[in-house]
């Protein structure tokens, strides 16, 4: 099939962010599509199960049904180098559990993603542990106006941000909770590798470093419990909220930290909040010091409503940006961005927003990257992971 279009003028945001999404064809979504309101138009209750997708790749699906897709090697392909299988299926398994059964028994070739404190219970078979790389980014945005605080603005001093990120231990809680499969070194959200500024890291623990640039912001310990305090005696205290079920990597990670900042000297409160009401105090009452976001990405970067002025979800109901984050320098890198003809103009952008949000005006507590556990039997070649999607390159596998 061939794709043709022309624009108005250049576009550096086209190829990443356009070009890289999903082609639907016509022939099989257009009748349902255009049947819908203009404006309110979508796919959701589109009937799968009676029209069966239209593959144009390396593969076409040959039958689906709900939790398995078997796929057939596309013999049209445009590219001489087909699949090197003439058959692959997905299966899609929610339970952990049931995923390992398939490892054990060797009924399922790759098996993605494992928990990596399972790992240690599948050397029975011979095979390959990958540590992928993920798009996934994990962090907790500063509130740079708690009105529920009676100092609502402490966040705009970059020292007690730049302190809390100094006095929590990344590299103990990557051993302990990830095993080891998780990068704590990487900050940010644009994980892209050739977006990334070179030499942008997460800082190593330094306790000591964090409590001198608190005592700096104004903060003493006055009593022996070690507390550091306003001067009227209260202790320097602040709370961070998590939608339960999101993750319970990152709700482990969040209580982990809570020994990190109380040998610093400042007290945190992990509050987990139902999805409802988590909602509520990110949007409606902005009533909390940070919030947590595991976040996962797309191959082209698109995430400017994070760090946009324009998006304060206080002012801008269509916004992402929750803690109201206002920094004039990324504001105009994002513009620079968005109308960028080049993609040098582009790429040079995102890295003046990294530098930024990363490092010299931190834009959120962050808290490292996971690694993905792929396991893959011994008689299967070819696999490639992908940062985007650990499957994507299935058409190279061969059995040995």
């Amino acid at each position: 099939m061939a794709l043709l279009g022309r624009l108005s003028a250049p576009d550096a945001n086209w190829i990443r962010n356009a070009s890289s999404q999903l082609i639907l064809q016509r022939k099989q979504y257009g009748e349902y599509w255009d049947g819908q309101p203009e404006g309110a138009r979508t796919l959701s209750g589109f009937n799968w199960a009676d029209s069966k997708p239209v593959g144009t790749g390396q593969w076409v699906v040959n039958n689906y049904r709900d939790g398995q897709v078997d796929f057939k090697r596309n013999r049209a392909y445009w590219n001489d180098k087909w699949a090197r299988a003439s058959e692959l299926r997905v299966d899609f398994v929610d339970d952990p559990q049931a995923q390992l059964s398939r490892w054990h028994d060797g009924s399922a070739d790759i098996v993605w993603p494992v928990a990596p404190k399972d790992l240690p219970t599948v050397s029975d078979r011979a095979g390959t542990v990958y540590a992928a790389e993920t798009v996934t980014t994990m962090f907790a945005a500063f509130n740079f106006n708690n009105p529920t605080r009676t100092d609502p603005t402490i966040f705009i001093d970059a020292r007690v941000r730049q302190a809390l990120s100094l006095g929590i231990d990344r590299n103990r809680y990557a051993r302990e909770i990830f095993n080891g499969f998780f990068r704590p070194d990487v900050p940010g959200t644009i994980l892209q590798p050739d977006l990334l500024l070179d030499g942008l890291k997460n800082p190593e623990y330094q306790p000591d470093e964090a409590r001198k640039l608190l005592e700096a912001a104004g903060f003493t310990v006055s009593r022996s419990d070690g507390l550091l305090r306003y001067p009227d005696g209260h202790a320097l205290k602040f709370d961070v909220v998590v939608r339960t079920g999101d993750s319970s990597d990152m709700e482990a990670i969040l209580n982990s930290i809570v020994a990190d900042l109380r040998a610093v000297g400042v007290l945190l409160e992990v509050r987990a909040l139902s999805p409802e009401r988590f909602e509520g105090v990110w949007l409606t009452d902005h009533a909390f010091d940070l919030i947590a976001f595991t976040y996962s990405q797309y191959p082209g970067f698109t995430d400017f409503d994070l760090y946009g002025s324009n998006w304060d979800v206080r002012t801008n109901i269509q916004g992402f940006n929750p803690g109201g984050y206002h920094n004039d320098k990324v504001d105009r890198a994002i513009q620079r961005a968005l109308v960028a003809d080049s993609d040098e103009t582009y790429i040079s952008a995102l890295r003046a927003i990294q530098r930024q949000v990363n490092d010299e005006d931190p834009f959120a507590l962050w808290l490292g990257s996971p690694l993905d556990a792929v396991l893959v039997q011994a008689n299967i070649s070819g696999y490639q992971p992908n940062k985007a999607w650990q499957g994507w390159e299935t058409s190279r596998l061969w059995r040995n």
